[in-house]
């Protein structure tokens, strides 16, 4: 932990607590799926994720922009490389909460893959990494489950 609080001291938010720096990293992992559609290539994290996903951090974390930043920059790589996250049910009603007055939900649902996966296509490719298919459309909907 001594690693990441010393990136972070260059941009004024040593305030922040190891749980602070947790629940940063927990939420933004539950906001990758979103981030992923938003981007082309996904082999490396974005510079600043998009501005919703800002939104959703700060507000859920009782934090600022400029804050919510800065912890992106310094932690950006550790988000991208871990594994996925099993939220509790709190995160998740945080989440959804601050989420959803943005237009990002915990249990949106993806397309499965970001290319066509027929050889014959132009926009075919071998992998999900870098998308082919980049025309994104929305739909609210309902899921029943038993």
């Amino acid at each position: 932990m001594t690693d990441i609080r010393q990136l972070l001291v260059s941009f004024d938010t040593s305030d922040l607590t190891p749980s602070d720096l947790t629940a940063f990293i927990r939420l933004a992992c539950m906001a990758k799926p979103f981030i992923h559609q938003c981007m082309t290539d996904i082999h490396h994290p974005p510079t600043h994720p998009p501005e919703v996903v800002i939104l959703l951090l700060a507000d859920a974390l009782g934090q600022d922009r400029p804050t919510v930043l800065a912890c992106w920059v310094a932690l950006r790589q550790v988000i991208w490389t871990h594994d996925t996250v099993l939220p509790t049910d709190q995160e998740i009603e945080a989440f959804n909460c601050h989420g959803l007055m943005c237009g990002i939900g915990y249990h949106d649902l993806y397309p499965l893959t970001r290319v066509c996966q027929s050889p014959e296509c132009m926009n075919y490719c071998d992998g999900n990494e870098v998308a082919t298919l980049t025309d994104v459309n929305k739909f609210q909907a309902s899921l029943f489950t038993l």
